[in-house]
């Protein structure tokens, strides 16, 4: 009874399906948002009694948002140290997960997470300027657990690791955001062939056309909205990739991205 009076009062409100079926990522951050404000609430609970702070813990690790490297150093220490400690257990309590820093130790934390349900990748300027980045990010994509359900990726990426993670999580996928897919020379024409069976929102932001979608074939049986934002140009043609969404399909939002 108390586990559910808990969850009551530190629900936001809010639904990730509705984070990445707009213009822009906007409400996407607006669910991060929202429930990081509980994390008042949550942290209060467990400052209640020793009853209410094992029931209570479990919430707070909810929704995690890693800003800052002390951050992250902190978090991967305490989900090693408590990986086989039944009491308390980060590892599986963490559902939601918005990082912005330190990208391989986020690639440590997701390797650590059993429990994951979504992750936001959205890198700070300062980040983004690494060298190293899109091998690290390739080393991210590859501990994404397979079985996730709201991704956003919010940072050109090579389409080539990233076409092998969809594969694994096509069960799983519901909601996808994609910002800046890059295909590579060496890439196969087509890519994908698997069914995406409870993919109901796809948000795809590209810089230059349609050519990753050109290259890639899925079945979208349940897509619900369809959002794609990219620099038209004269020839560009709709992917024929969602042709066959049309029966399930409600909602089409198409903008130029600048």
């Amino acid at each position: 009874m108390l586990k559910m009076i808990f969850l009551c009062a530190t629900y936001a409100g809010d639904d990730p399906y509705h984070a990445v079926t707009h213009t822009t990522s906007n409400l996407f951050d607006k669910f991060e948002k929202d429930n990081l404000d509980k994390m008042e609430t949550k942290a209060a609970l467990t400052r209640t009694s020793r009853r209410f702070r094992r029931i209570a813990l479990e919430f707070l690790f909810e929704f995690l948002s890693i800003k800052k490297p002390k951050q992250a150093v902190e978090l991967v220490k305490m989900m090693k140290k408590h990986s086989s400690n039944s009491s308390l257990r980060p590892h599986e309590w963490i559902k939601f997960l918005f990082a912005t820093c330190c990208t391989e130790l986020v690639t440590e934390i997701l390797h650590l997470c059993c429990g994951l349900v979504g992750f936001s990748w959205a890198p700070l300027a300062s980040e983004a300027k690494s060298q190293r980045l899109a091998a690290a990010q390739d080393e991210m994509i590859s501990n994404i657990p397979t079985n996730i359900r709201f991704l956003r990726w919010n940072r050109p990426f090579q389409f080539n690791t990233f076409a092998t993670f969809l594969h694994k999580a096509s069960a799983s996928l519901q909601v996808l955001y994609t910002h800046g897919a890059a295909v590579g020379a060496t890439l196969q024409q087509p890519v994908l062939r698997p069914s995406y069976p409870s993919l109901t929102h796809l948000h795809v932001v590209h810089l230059s056309g349609f050519d990753w979608l050109d290259t890639v074939t899925l079945d979208l049986p349940e897509l619900i909205e369809l959002s794609v934002f990219c620099q038209y140009s004269a020839g560009n043609l709709f992917p024929e990739v969602f042709r066959n969404a049309s029966k399930s399909l409600r909602v089409l939002r198409l903008g130029y991205y600048f």
